[in-house]
């Protein structure tokens, strides 16, 4: 088929039944940038039963002018299959900055599951002139256009959304409104937010509520000084396993940050059982050595020489580099004589570990 067909045949083979001849008139019209066959290429997508048809239409509608069109394509937000619902969002996303006024104008919809869907497009856009309708979603009063709003404003970083999301949280009843604020303002809090959040919680008398406490954790280890040290101890036990992680991360980056050296003997006591036992994984693992590694302890030396007989890789490194700064000669001893005896993945990271260690 040489040279472009005319509107008539382009017509023609947009309702043909042959799967290659739609395909045609898709590339020509893509190829020539032929707006006005958008309501044909949108009823594509809405209904042809191939695949590779609707996927195509949607490409084609990415890359031709669609701005006669908006409110068609905007109708597809209302469309019962996700498929559908999906590829308006990423044919808006895919013309960035030049939809987010009519986007934007379209805020006040009366469906609340199309609102969400606009503030999806907003941010597919990747401009920032979409922030401004984000942080004016936070007003929406529908629960999940609101978390979705929150959300956005974390991953974007977009810290001028932090006083409004405070206040939603202090306000907030349903729990999944008040997790993703937290989650929110763990990425673009600070202190004083850190210490509205701990006074309404109640945290120092320890009755947050489970849901809430990976984020707190974060919160405090991300914003937190000296003085927050004691708060995180104080949830550092069993009946805290379940957040261990979190709980490990928080003050391994709180005592990083704040230089602190010592710990009770009963939080290096548990620290320890923690490294030792066989039903903690390896992450857990190595955030307990990592702040073991930090402090001055009685028996740190025979701690980390036990721990040099391990054949996870992922602890090796940290373990030998604390061991090293220990005890300089029993450390190469220990690593020249386990690297005679390994075979593997186990030899080739201590071999590795030996190099960084000594430069050999």
């Amino acid at each position: 088929m040489g040279g472009y067909m005319d509107s008539n045949d382009i017509k023609k083979y947009l309702k043909s039944k042959d799967e290659e001849e739609k395909l045609f008139a898709l590339n020509d019209i893509m190829s020539q940038s032929l707006s006005e066959f958008i309501p044909d290429i949108i009823d594509l997508i809405e209904n042809d039963e191939s695949q590779i048809v609707r996927e195509t239409a949607v490409d084609v509608l990415k890359n031709i002018d669609i701005s006669s069109y908006y409110d068609n394509i905007s109708k597809m937000f209302e469309s019962p299959d996700a498929y559908v619902r999906n590829a308006a969002i990423e044919i808006f996303g895919a013309k960035g900055e030049e939809v987010v006024p009519y986007l934007t104008s379209i805020m006040d919809h009366k469906n609340k599951e199309v609102r969400k869907l606009i503030l999806d497009s907003l941010v597919a856009t990747g401009s920032e002139y979409a922030y401004p309708a984000l942080e004016a979603a936070l007003n929406d009063p529908a629960p999940n256009v609101k978390i979705t709003a929150v959300e956005y404003i974390g991953a974007l970083q977009y810290t001028k959304g932090k006083e409004k999301i405070m206040e939603i949280l202090l306000q907030a009843d349903e729990p999944m409104l008040q997790i993703a604020c937290l989650e929110t303002l763990s990425i673009i809090g600070d202190k004083e937010v850190l210490n509205q959040i701990l006074n309404y919680f109640d945290v120092e008398k320890g009755n947050i509520e489970n849901f809430y406490k990976p984020f707190i954790f974060k919160m405090i280890g991300y914003y937190g000084d000296c003085c927050y040290l004691e708060i995180l101890l104080k949830y550092l036990n069993y009946k805290n396993l379940s957040f261990i992680k979190e709980i490990l991360s928080a003050l391994n980056k709180l005592m990083a940050r704040c230089k602190i050296k010592s710990l009770e003997k009963e939080v290096i006591s548990f620290l320890k059982k923690i490294v030792t036992s066989d039903s903690n994984d390896i992450e857990t693992k190595i955030e307990t050595i990592t702040i073991l590694s930090l402090i001055d302890f009685d028996g740190k030396e025979e701690l980390f020489e036990s721990l040099c007989d391990s054949n996870e890789t992922e602890l090796l490194s940290i373990v030998f580099d604390t061991y090293f700064k220990i005890n300089k000669d029993k450390a190469i001893n220990i690593l020249n004589k386990k690297i005679k005896v390994s075979t593997g993945e186990v030899k080739e990271a201590l071999i590795n570990i030996k190099e960084e260690l000594i430069g050999e």
